[in-house]
This record gives structure tokens, C-alpha cells and sequence, in this order.
């Protein structure tokens, strides 16, 4: 198992102050979910947080920039993700949302077209993935209206709070089910990457 190999992860944004009680917190689900160890840490600007030995660990980074503290989980392998279960990797996707205090969180495949940009911070959503975290202090996405087999679902917590879950393989090359979604959620997406608008343009032009 390699870094090299499909993986995905999680890219989240906080306004908040850093809280180190709320990051050993973090620590303790990320190594409780997969079953790993703190194997090892490095210090700033991207402090990282190695779970795990081998070849390819999971990996937390944190770096604190400016107003914002970014956090990055690293290199959830098919082989982790598939021996834990999708629910338990949504939980902690929740977890550390929530202990973390993020404004603007987001899953990312191998590749990173879905992490959050500065600005989207700024401003308007322009991506969307498996799960999406919008904090307290931002506006939610109306409720989804239905599309074919697109199947978006929302949860809205006590606070405002909303985590939104596409109903998709979260490795898989959904970009058409992506495009759907976003469709149905009012979210202008970014550019696509070209490979991927050309085969869906070809595809649309075909039907």
C-alpha cells in the first residue's frame, strides 16, 4: 500500500482560535477510527500528526495562517476506508469538524480538485465532494431538490451548522453525479479538470 495509490482525505478551514485541547482530541478519533498509533510528529508551518508506520501512513497536518488555522487528513487508502466503514469515516469527518471548529470543510480525492480555496472563504461555494461541512457562520445550501438518481443529503445541527453527504463512492470518478449535485444545490462549480469536462462534453454530445 502506497501513497501513490487512490486515497482521499479531508481539508478543513477554521476561523477560530487554535485549541490544543480540541486538536488531541481530534488526534484521539483520528487514531481511534483506524486503529493506529501517534507514531510520530513534525513542528510548523505544517505541523503533522503521522498515524501509522510502513509506507503510507494517515497523516493530520495544521498549519495556522494568518486569521485561519487549515487542517489536511492525509492518505485514507480503499484498504483503511473498507476496514473501518463509510459511517465510521463520515463520523470522524463530523468529529473533527465539529471539534475543530470549521467554517468550511470538504472530503478530497487523490489529486485535491475539491479542497477549500481562499475563496471560497471569501465568498461563494464552487465545489462539492462526498461530504461538505458549512460552520455555523455560514449560509447553507437550500434543501435539495431531487434529480434522476442524484441523491443529496443534508443534516443541520442545533447551531447551524450543516453537513451535507453526496450519495456517491467517495474513490470513484463521479464528476457527472458531481455536476448534478451541485446543479441541484445552486453551486456554480469551479473548472473542471480538462480531461474530465472534455469526456463529459463528448458524452453530452453523443446523447
Amino acid at each position: 500500500m502506497t501513497t501513490a495509490a487512490p486515497w482521499i482525505g479531508f481539508h478543513l478551514v477554521s476561523l477560530a482560535a487554535p485549541d490544543a485541547a480540541a486538536l488531541d482530541a481530534a488526534a484521539r478519533a483520528v487514531g481511534e477510527t483506524f486503529g493506529l498509533d501517534l507514531a510520530r510528529t513534525a513542528p510548523p508551518p505544517w505541523e503533522r500528526l503521522v498515524f501509522g508506520s510502513g509506507d503510507a501512513p494517515v497523516t493530520l497536518h495544521v498549519r495556522r495562517s494568518g486569521d485561519r488555522v487549515e487542517y489536511a487528513l492525509l492518505h485514507v487508502s480503499r484498504e483503511r476506508f473498507d476496514a473501518c466503514a463509510a459511517g465510521a469515516v463520515e463520523s470522524l469527518f463530523e468529529t473533527l469538524c465539529r471539534r475543530l471548529r470549521a467554517d468550511l470543510a470538504r472530503t478530497v480525492q487523490h489529486g485535491g480538485w475539491a479542497i477549500v480555496t481562499a475563496g471560497e472563504m471569501q465568498g461563494a461555494i464552487d465545489a462539492i465532494d462526498w461530504l461538505q461541512y458549512l460552520g455555523p457562520r455560514r449560509t447553507a445550501w437550500s434543501e435539495p431538490r431531487p434529480s434522476g438518481p442524484t441523491r443529496v443529503r443534508a443534516r443541520v445541527f442545533e447551531d447551524g451548522a450543516t453537513l451535507v453527504r453526496l450519495d456517491v463512492d467517495p474513490f470513484a470518478d463521479s464528476w457527472r453525479t458531481r455536476v448534478a449535485a451541485a446543479a441541484d444545490l445552486g453551486i456554480p462549480l469551479r473548472p473542471l479538470p480538462e480531461k474530465v469536462a472534455n469526456e463529459i462534453r463528448v458524452g453530452d454530445a453523443a446523447a
